[in-house]
This record gives structure tokens, sequence and C-alpha cells, in this order.
């Protein structure tokens, strides 16, 4: 069963006066982030916000695809990512 563990930075979600909001913004938060897990299939085991478990691929690429559309501020792409990804250089 593929699965999502998440370490959350509570800070981030703490940057301005607005309290558990990302950036201020109402609609940013963990909760939200956790309700969209749960409405695509995730459990959350032990109820703990922490280990997010998708009873099969479909599941969790289904997931993955509505992250983009029902959360585009949660799936923007940090930094490291883009260059994690970049093939090898070869040497010359």
């Amino acid at each position: 069963m593929p699965a999502l563990l998440f370490d959350w930075n509570d800070a981030g979600f703490n940057d301005t006066v607005v309290p558990n909001c990302r950036n201020g913004i109402a609609t940013q938060t963990k909760a939200s982030i956790i309700a969209n897990l749960l409405a695509n299939g995730a459990t959350d085991y032990g109820n703990r916000n922490i280990l997010f478990i998708f009873p099969d691929g479909h599941a969790i690429g289904g997931w993955a695809t509505n992250v983009a559309t029902n959360l585009p501020w949660a799936g923007e792409t940090p930094k490291w990512y883009s260059r994690c990804l970049q093939p090898p250089l070869k040497n010359k």
C-alpha cells in the first residue's frame, strides 16, 4: 500500500499574524491538506495527521493529480525538486 509521511513545518503555517494559515490566507491550512487527502481515499493512520495510507497506486496517483487542481498552493515546487530530477551531466 502506498503512503505519504508528513513532517509538518508548523512555523510555515504560522508565518503571519493570522494563526495556522500559510501566508495569512485562511484556506491555506494543514486541515485543508488533510481533508483533501481523506477525500481522495487516504486513511489517517493512528489519527495523528502524519502517515496517510492509500489503498492502491491508482488512489495515490489520483490524489497527486488532484493536488494541482484543488490545492495549487500546496503543490508549489520547491527549488531543490527540479534540480534533483534533472538527468546527471555526462563527463566529457
